[in-house]
């Protein structure tokens, strides 16, 4: 999927799940178990992809293992580490679905989300459904209070009101994915952004 002129009329599968990972040894078994499990159940076909990014410890080989098992399971591999956008970038393209989710591979949240928020991106027809991981975090005061200052700085500069741009967890569109600007490093953060910059809708 390089481009939006070459998006499948047909896809593969019905969404991909896309990983990036970075010496994430003995957390991308769990996570691509995790990832099938949760798709399974709700009977859609989900189409699995591990960004290794560069990773120097036994990642390559605990996917290369995993591919045995999981068909679906794809693992695109960076020669040395380029970072989270570049990462989700080369997953996009190597997808085959017709909507994208977006997961860390350190199992900070969990797979099992993952299907609720598809149903909400197609009940509200949205470009894009945002994770939010604030109303379950337990900061201190002095950070929480950080947190709403970010927040509201981030509104008034970038206009997107997203109050947990660290949360990786997210549904798109296929298209839209395609046309997120990921190829520039850190615009990973600023995904809700652009997508309203595109006149996109997002929850």
């Amino acid at each position: 999927m390089p481009d939006l002129e070459t998006i499948s009329a047909f896809p593969t599968f019905d969404l991909a799940v896309v990983a990036p990972a970075l010496n994430e040894a003995g957390n991308v078994s769990p996570l691509v178990q995790q990832i099938d499990r949760a798709f399974r159940d709700a009977g859609q076909r989900v189409q699995i992809i591990i960004v290794n990014d560069g990773s120097t410890d036994a990642t390559a080989g605990e996917l290369a293992a995993l591919r045995n098992e999981f068909p679906h399971l794809l693992t695109p591999q960076h020669d040395t580490p380029r970072g989270q956008s570049a990462a989700l970038h080369t997953g996009i393209r190597a997808a085959d679905a017709r909507l994208i989710c977006t997961l860390d591979a350190a199992l900070q949240n969990a797979p099992a989300d993952l299907p609720r928020k598809v149903e909400m991106l197609d009940e509200h027809a949205a470009d894009l459904v945002q994770g939010d991981r604030s109303a379950n975090r337990r900061d201190h005061a002095l950070r929480k209070a950080a947190a709403r200052v970010g927040s509201l700085a981030r509104k008034v500069i970038v206009g997107d009101g997203v109050r947990d741009t660290g949360c990786a967890t997210r549904v798109l569109t296929a298209e839209m994915a395609c046309r997120l600007p990921l190829d520039h490093p850190g615009m990973h953060r600023f995904i809700p952004a652009s997508v309203a910059g595109f006149d996109g809708t997002d929850i």
